[in-house]
């Protein structure tokens, strides 16, 4: 009878000894701290220029990782200066597959592409009211009518028009990529002009390279990352005129990730591009260009992350007044 009472209390005090080794390896398992998503701009008056985008550490953490993603911008563009004028009002929306395969602990492939739409939309008393909230105010909103599409481009007497677009192709991107240090990655990229119509495809080849650095930043739960980029797109038709097009540019992005527990986190995103147009008389088109894209992400395990995010235009530039995002990853 003595000896039961002992028994337990050895049970009780030798079973919980496992609990902390236990924690600590399902807390290694969780130590990863993959970086923001992949930011690609919305605007065809961007992508259809330039291959730059902002991506994060790509390398897989096994041989193959991938990730998928939905975005609707509504935009409105609206410049009207001599000699020119644009309008592009719409609500863009794109599905976005991206994968990468592991070549070796330091080298990996990369492709990404998806679809496209553009339409009249639905949104846009509620984006009136969504930005009304915020104190933001596009004076376009008040000349155009709700939920109408347009496109064009005006030079002189030249009138350019395209045309709403039901489901076709994005551009596809492939890429490969280098991990010159663990926290440091290069990432060379050829996007393919799979895309075929008009005002929404780069109808030629187009190149850019990305200088991703992520790092802890003063905590180990806050993370940095910083990109630099720069790229080059042949002129080419179909969109607007060769005389209007740049050639060369570059890009900058930082951001921050928090880890708010185990499976939260907070991201923001800053994406500054050079101007893709030049000498059209419309400053914003001919300006830098910058897109702020922050949301929150949740891990149901160490491998497959969600999130659910808003990119918003800072700069008076191309880029969509509003953007909602919805994706998910695996193994990155």
């Amino acid at each position: 009878m003595l000896l039961s009472p002992l028994v337990l209390l050895a049970l009780a005090t030798s079973a919980p000894a496992s609990a902390p080794e236990e924690a600590d390896a399902a807390w290694a398992a969780w130590s990863d701290f993959p970086g923001p998503p992949i930011f690609t701009p919305m605007d065809p008056l961007e992508y259809e220029r330039s291959a730059l985008f902002s991506p994060p550490l790509l390398l897989p953490k096994g041989c193959f990782a991938f990730s998928v993603r939905f975005d609707y911008a509504s935009n409105i563009l609206l410049y009207t200066n001599h000699p020119n004028s644009v309008l592009f009002d719409a609500e863009v929306g794109h599905l976005t597959f991206a994968g990468a395969l592991k070549l070796s602990p330091s080298v990996f492939l990369l492709a990404m592409g998806g679809v496209q739409g553009a339409y009249a939309g639905f949104m846009d008393s509620f984006i009136n009211a969504y930005h009304a909230l915020l104190g933001v105010h596009y004076y376009a909103r008040d000349i155009r009518p709700l939920n109408k599409f347009a496109y064009d481009f005006q030079s002189g007497a030249t009138r350019l028009t395209f045309k709403p677009v039901g489901l076709e192709l994005l551009d596809t991107t492939l890429g490969l990529g280098w991990m010159l240090a663990p926290q440091l990655q290069l990432l060379t990229v050829v996007v393919l002009p799979t895309a075929w119509v008009d005002g929404y495809a780069a109808h030629t080849f187009q190149f850019g390279a990305m200088l991703t650095w992520q790092t802890p930043l003063f905590w180990s739960w806050l993370q940095f990352q910083g990109t630099l980029g720069v790229g080059a797109t042949p002129l080419a038709g179909g969109g607007l005129p060769q005389q209007y097009q740049n050639v060369v540019f570059g890009s900058f992005s930082t951001g921050l990730k928090a880890r708010l527990s185990q499976r939260n986190f907070l991201y923001a995103n800053f994406f500054l591009q050079t101007p893709i147009y030049r000498n059209t008389g419309d400053n914003p088109l001919d300006g830098f260009d910058g897109s702020l894209d922050f949301g929150w992400m949740f891990r149901t395990d160490a491998n497959w992350e969600f999130w659910a995010g808003i990119t918003e235009n800072p700069i008076d530039g191309p880029a969509p007044d509003v953007v909602f995002t919805l994706g998910f990853r695996q193994g990155f």
